[in-house]
């Protein structure tokens, strides 16, 4: 009887060889040498090999949001960048890279699976248990062994049985024991003792020829068989414990949603075509994890099989630029936006400063203005024709000088549309130094008319009182040459001045703080945009510097 070895190590050392496997040490440091192409290609094709194995679970598999946008970076670039927190396949690269899943093929030259590449049997160095630290090692003959085909597909057969009864009944089932299986944690501690010893008891009817009976030709009893792993199917066994384990200690740590029985489900139609081994090739390891994972699964719509694409590793260089490249579009819109905001809040800086600068122009002219409406509130002052003419220039002017503030209106600016912003602060200015214009010809006249009262009041006597009311020590000498300012007309004039002055003090007290609040908290929001981005940017700049560093593109 060949006797297989049982290589027992701590829990510990192991998931400290685990924690190594997933550190991102670059592939330089670590084996001294880049990959060549025909190297990646081999290491790319073998990962293919683990992603189809658990190619049902992926498929389903819920990636977390947040690392979404490094979904093509490898284990290494983001170690650097200190963003291991946002590895997609952190859960995943121990089992797809540590481990190989080599497929093997039956004499016959048929697999259970669509096609086999001839590597055969290799030694198996260590089974997938994490939680117990047991692994199965043992020299293999050529595979299969005596028995062919048949022998593995027994094997099988018993293996799922056993798995399945003991999974559903648990430990009192008396028609199967599986040794050494742990039914909480789905794992087998001891595949050599599980192979050794485990049976299943079916009850067969056998019909014995020997015994005649009077009414029959022959007579059939119930037995009882006792169905265990013979010698010649221990190899198997322990390749199947391998899978089996694995798969389990994948289904909790990744896969946690699944259930019990899926591993030996899922394990079925692989039991017989794969083998598992654990890798020690760290040029394995870092480019399974740095490289092939994060191209052949962050590929969301690849259009090419797994294979085509380990043959066309320009086509991950060419997706990885392509990404940078969207990533410097949207900088680029982003801090077009920025630079917008910035234009339209200096727009609205100009713009309360010209409205500001209305008002105090406004508010230099009103002295004269009021000057006027005082004197021409004495009825008994009359003004020659000429100073008439004034008075109706004042009062036309006054009326468009209202429509003008009317229609003057205050710009409401658009923060994505620089062009428009402009347009509308330069026909505001323009609109301003047409109303200044126009006021600046009205208080002319205004000034005019109130030298002109001055003037004459003085000559003639006329003197006025501290609340504005005139005395006049004798009469006009203007007679048929002079004409009166209704009173009605006066309170007109006046009130459109009123008018005119508080849509111009409104215009003028008029603040941008709530629509500077929002755009500054737009810029803050734009400006942490573009500092992800800038991220993004360098660490595809850093995948992409890692290809040419291990000579996979030029």
């Amino acid at each position: 009887m060949k006797r297989k070895k049982v290589l027992s190590f701590s829990v510990g050392f192991f998931l400290l060889c685990c924690t190594l496997i997933g550190l991102g040490i670059s592939l330089a440091d670590s084996s001294g040498e880049a990959p060549s192409q025909e190297s990646f290609l081999s290491t790319c094709m073998h990962v293919i090999d683990a992603i189809t194995f658990y190619e049902d679970e992926l498929q389903n598999y819920k990636y977390d949001d947040e690392c979404a946008a490094y979904r093509h970076i490898g284990n290494t670039v983001l170690e650097k960048h200190n963003l291991s927190n946002y590895n997609c396949y952190a859960k995943m690269q121990k089992a797809l890279c540590k481990l190989s899943y080599a497929r093997v093929e039956t004499p016959e030259g048929e697999t259970a699976e669509e096609h086999a590449d001839g590597k055969g049997e290799r030694e198996l160095r260590e089974g997938a248990t994490e939680e117990n630290g047991t692994y199965v090692e043992h020299q293999r003959e050529d595979f299969p062994t005596e028995g062919g085909a048949d022998t593995c597909t027994r094997t099988k057969d018993l293996f799922i049985s056993l798995l399945r009864k003991c999974t559903e009944r648990g430990y009192g089932d008396t028609t199967a024991h599986c040794a050494s299986l742990d039914i909480e944690k789905n794992v087998i501690s001891d595949g050599e003792l599980f192979c050794e010893s485990s049976f299943e008891r079916k009850k067969s009817v056998q019909e014995n020829g020997g015994n005649k009976s009077v009414y029959v030709n022959g007579y059939k009893k119930g037995i009882t068989e006792t169905l265990h792993f013979e010698e010649h199917q221990r190899d198997d066994c322990i390749g199947m414990v391998n899978l089996f384990n694995n798969c389990s200690t994948v289904r909790r740590s990744v896969f946690a949603g699944l259930p019990l029985t899926h591993c030996a489900e899922q394990s079925e139609k692989y039991l017989c075509s794969r083998r598992l081994h654990k890798m020690e090739d760290k040029n394995y390891i870092y480019t399974c994890s740095d490289v092939v994972v994060p191209y052949l699964l962050g590929a969301s719509n690849r259009g090419k099989t797994y294979s085509q694409m380990c043959h066309d590793v320009n086509g991950y260089a060419n997706l990885l630029k392509n990404e940078k490249n969207e990533f410097l579009k949207k900088k680029k819109k982003i801090q077009e936006n920025v630079k917008h905001i910035k234009l339209t809040q200096k727009l609205y800086k100009i713009t309360e400063h010209i409205f500001q600068a209305l008002q105090e122009e406004v508010e230099k002219c009103n002295p004269d203005l009021l000057h006027l409406f005082n004197l021409l509130k004495n009825v008994k002052i009359v003004l020659p024709k000429k100073y008439m003419l004034k008075l109706n220039e004042i009062t036309d002017g006054m009326t468009h000088l209202e429509d003008a503030v009317r229609k003057m209106g205050y710009p409401s600016l658009d923060g994505d549309n620089v062009e428009e912003n402009v347009l509308l602060v330069n026909e505001a200015k323009a609109a301003i130094e047409g109303f200044l214009s126009l006021q600046r010809g009205i208080v002319l006249a205004a000034r005019q008319v109130n030298e002109y009262i001055r003037r004459e009041t003085t000559t003639r006597g006329v003197t006025t009182s501290a609340n504005g009311v005139t005395a006049r020590a004798t009469d006009s000498p203007l007679g048929d040459r002079a004409s009166l300012l209704s009173l009605d007309e006066l309170e007109k004039l006046q009130k459109m001045h009123k008018r005119i002055n508080e849509r111009v003090e409104d215009y003028a007290d008029r603040r941008s703080h709530s629509v500077f609040q929002y755009q500054n908290s737009m810029m803050k929001d734009f400006h942490n945009d573009i500092g992800k981005l800038n991220g993004l940017i360098e660490i595809y700049t850093s995948q992409i510097s890692l290809l040419i560093g291990k000579g996979l593109v030029a």
